[in-house]
């Protein structure tokens, strides 16, 4: 598997404890390159063109049939495979409400030789 993905909530999040994650790194090269677009505008103009690896996943939690994913908040440890080693340290989680990007607070878990690994961030419940 190229990445592991695991979220983790509470109770109060309104999430119920059955619903199933699924989670998918989306390939489609025109997808790709319009998040792309729209996420290098979220961010300022300074780190734009800093952007190195970008990935792009779709997450779902279902229960009975409803997907909560996109409307309650949740946090998400996304962990690649292979860690990325060329990375400036600087990393950004954002979440797509329809096409409008979001940017999320975000914790990166660096390896012994200074590779991102693992990348925290808390979801904002579609808000």
């Amino acid at each position: 598997s190229e990445y592991n993905v695991v979220v983790h909530y509470t109770k109060d999040s309104g999430i119920p404890a059955n619903a199933v994650l699924t989670a998918a790194l989306i390939t489609d090269p025109e997808s790709i390159e319009a998040y792309y677009r729209n996420a290098c505008s979220a961010m300022a103009e300074d780190q734009q063109s800093a952007v190195q690896d970008f990935y792009l996943l779709s997450l779902s939690l279902i229960a009975d049939g409803v997907d909560y994913a996109g409307t309650h908040a949740y946090q998400v440890e996304f962990t690649l495979a292979q860690p990325v080693t060329d990375a400036d340290q600087s990393v950004h989680a954002m979440q797509f409400n329809g096409e409008q990007p979001v940017l999320l607070q975000t914790e990166a878990d660096l390896s012994e030789d200074d590779a991102i690994q693992t990348v925290n961030f808390q979801t904002d419940g579609g808000q």
